[in-house]
């Protein structure tokens, strides 16, 4: 297998803001599940029993599948997303009981507005300053009217540094991606390497906090949420610090 030389020299900053609007970030991750998605969604709304017309906001909603199923539940859903290129795909779904803006989630989207917001797929810990993170669920706490719900799904950190693959290649609808992976810190490292159909050398970063459960506990505490459940899949099994692949959080506001 051929590896490309490590890229330090090539850090983008912030990495999110190209990566996120590339095609190849959507041409890599082109896999997720859709069925998945929505059986997820599913379940998780049983648990939380929220009332028809509940306002529901998806935080980093991507292209939106997400935002998509939750509308179909009768309740009015905004998408908020830091990538133009990811919102303008979701704009093609919009209608009365959805929509989508670009936002910085480090922001309140607006105070005292949601029954519930959502953060999913490990669209957390991206920032240089794990103060950001704070930031994040304080806006996540001020969004939420009184009593409140937030769900964030996380990947199980202890896991995936004990599993950690260094080294891959993955084909995904035509490109080679060559990944590399190492843990600096508390921070993962991903590597995306490619060559793009006019021959060029591209390479894109992710950087995400490895953030524990009991790390999680804190912020909450810190950020005014109380935490009710944990679950660790998409089937919403028991959490395993070992075993489980995800850290779903359902907590309130308090």
């Amino acid at each position: 297998m051929v590896y490309f030389a490590d890229m330090d020299e090539y850090e983008v900053e912030p990495w999110y803001r190209e990566w996120f609007n590339s095609p190849f970030y959507h041409k890599l991750y082109c896999n997720r599940n859709e069925d998945e998605a929505r059986n997820f969604i599913r379940k998780i709304v049983e648990k939380l029993n929220l009332p028809d017309g509940a306002e529901v906001l998806d935080l980093a909603c991507g292209k939106g599948r997400h935002a998509l199923t939750l509308s179909e539940n009768n309740f009015n859903v905004t998408g908020v997303d830091l990538s133009f290129e990811s919102i303008a795909e979701a704009k093609k779904n919009q209608k009365a009981n959805l929509h989508f803006f670009v936002h910085d989630m480090r922001i309140p989207f607006a105070k005292k507005r949601f029954n519930c917001v959502f953060n999913l797929f490990t669209s957390f810990g991206y920032f240089e300053s794990p103060a950001d993170n704070l930031k994040t669920l304080n806006a996540v706490t001020e969004s939420l009217k009184k009593n409140g719900l937030f769900v964030q799904d996380f990947f199980n950190s202890n896991k995936v540094i004990r599993t950690l693959v260094p080294h891959e290649k993955k084909p995904s609808q035509g490109t080679d991606f060559y990944i590399t992976r190492v843990m600096r810190g508390r921070y993962l490292y991903k590597d995306i390497n490619l060559v793009d159909d006019e021959g060029r050398l591209c390479h894109f970063r992710e950087i995400v906090e490895a953030i524990s459960q009991e790390e999680f506990k804190d912020l909450y505490k810190k950020a005014k949420l109380g935490m009710l459940e944990i679950y660790g899949s998409y089937d919403l099994e028991p959490f395993d610090i070992d075993n489980s692949d995800r850290l779903i959080m359902v907590s309130k506001k308090l």
